[in-house]
């Protein structure tokens, strides 16, 4: 059987058993491969759309929309550059569910274990934040930022945690000794 028939045959097997999971929502958006600028604007405006058509709130909309371009975003600027092209942009993902009482987002990309473990510890001390210390640092962070060589100033993680309302639950595949599957999931309240 040839091998690209095979594994499609598995990835659709995947995809109904997923479906089949009563626990796993409503799956809205799934996508998987390579994230650019263009891809950012098709796939939040599909959901801006799809979520206005089943009449959800604005601010429910705004919410998923701006969690959705800054994870992205971060996936564009910090995910692992693998030597193969096609490994990177393969293994980026991003999925949307709904459940009666929210939307989750989660998304997964390589990157290295320097950076999984720099961005956990990151999220460990945000998730432990109130919304006022959220607020507050929110606020230090745009008054001190500095642009890193990534084009990022640190406030997508502050940010998304804010818009969320909750902590962000993550977890990692590692790879190989270098580099690990990273996924973080954002639960937004309707």
């Amino acid at each position: 059987m040839n091998k690209l028939y095979k594994d499609g045959v598995e990835l659709m097997r995947g995809i109904y058993r997923f479906q089949e999971d009563t626990e796993v929502g409503n799956a809205i958006l799934t996508y998987q491969g390579e994230i650019t600028q263009d891809v950012v604007r098709v796939l939040t405006a599909l959901i801006e759309t799809n979520l206005a058509r089943i009449n959800e709130s604005e601010l429910v909309i705004g919410r998923v929309y701006h969690i959705m371009i800054e994870a992205l975003q971060n996936i564009m600027r910090h995910g692992y550059r693998a030597n193969d092209a096609n490994e990177r942009y393969q293994r980026s993902g991003i999925l949307l569910r709904e459940f009666s009482d929210c939307y989750v987002i989660t998304t997964g990309n390589l990157v290295t274990n320097a950076d999984y473990n720099k961005v956990s510890s990151k999220i460990d001390e945000l998730n432990d934040m109130d919304k006022k210390a959220l607020r507050k640092l929110h606020m230090e962070s745009v008054y001190n930022a500095e642009i890193s060589d990534r084009g990022g100033a640190g406030l997508g993680l502050i940010e998304m945690i804010r818009k969320s309302g909750g902590p962000v639950e993550y977890t990692r595949e590692e790879t190989n000794g270098e580099v690990s599957y990273m996924l973080l999931s954002f639960n937004i309240k309707k």
